[in-house]
């Protein structure tokens, strides 16, 4: 039986991706990365919760969505309840510089499919991403 990896992501289409960074630099720099990998099509950017909020009020929301959890106004890890009120398919993972155990936490409990360091990989983010959305089947063994 064939071992399943990462590798067999690349063969599915480009999930959608929203990216609410309230640093533009950053933002422009993931997006290029993350569309590079042909993973993913960064279809929107915001620069703060309350602007992805007002947009998931009139319209669809995307496949998975990277929120960043330390931004001005309301943060990441407070928004992500309201987000996953809004638009409940989504896969929203928190992205942050900071290890920080109790936003993690309250962003947990408010329905965040996980919390990705920035300093990752851009594989790592990848793969953790489109394995949220499309989860692979467990690895076979073969027996002897």
């Amino acid at each position: 039986m064939k071992n399943l990896d990462s590798q067999d992501h690349a063969a599915l289409p480009a999930l959608e991706l929203w990216l609410v960074d309230d640093d533009e630099h950053f933002r422009r720099l993931c997006v290029e990365l993350l569309e590079q990998t042909k993973a993913f099509q960064c279809a929107r950017q915001f620069g703060s919760a309350e602007e992805v909020i007002e947009a998931l009020r009139h319209q669809s929301g995307p496949e998975t969505m990277l929120l960043d959890v330390s931004m001005p106004g309301l943060n990441g890890a407070a928004a992500v309840k309201t987000i996953k009120s809004l638009s409940p398919g989504t896969a929203v993972f928190m992205f942050s510089t900071l290890v920080d155990p109790e936003r993690e936490a309250e962003a947990r409990a408010g329905g965040a499919s996980g919390y990705l360091h920035k300093s990752e990989s851009i594989e790592v983010v990848v793969r953790i991403l489109r394995a949220a959305v499309h989860p692979l089947p467990p690895t076979a063994t073969a027996s002897v």
